[in-house]
């Protein structure tokens, strides 16, 4: 996959998607239906392991294309998966890209997305 890159304040890690991602995204993806499901298509009833594993997959080629940056968001202390963030629909003849983020619904209310973090 991508070139080891890991960007950490100690209380999240921030880091390129790997294979070993695929059970754990699928996973968060899953228990966050209720609530992811209504802001972000892709998180829908039906979602499967393959969904999963397509998107982990593509990931180092979209990186290589320059046309998306995607992270794990990663616990330091016990490695568990709390949801993801990145950069898509770049766009730098107009100086635009999205930036996104989820939590799981397990981990939300605990500081993931809120914290102010310096990496």
């Amino acid at each position: 996959m991508i070139e080891k890159l890991e960007l950490t304040d100690g209380f999240i890690i921030l880091r390129p998607y790997q294979l070993s991602d695929i059970i754990r995204l699928y996973e968060a993806a899953r228990e966050s239906i209720p609530e992811v499901g209504a802001w972000l298509e892709w998180c829908h009833p039906d979602y499967s392991m393959e969904e999963s594993r397509v998107w982990v997959e593509a990931r180092q080629a979209k990186w290589e294309e320059g046309t998306s940056f995607d992270f794990s968001i990663v616990d330091p202390k016990d490695d568990s998966y709390l949801g993801g963030c990145g950069i898509n629909a770049i766009r730098g003849d107009h100086e635009f890209a999205n930036l996104g983020y989820w939590v799981r619904t397990s981990r939300t209310k605990q500081g993931v997305a809120t914290a102010r973090h310096s990496f």
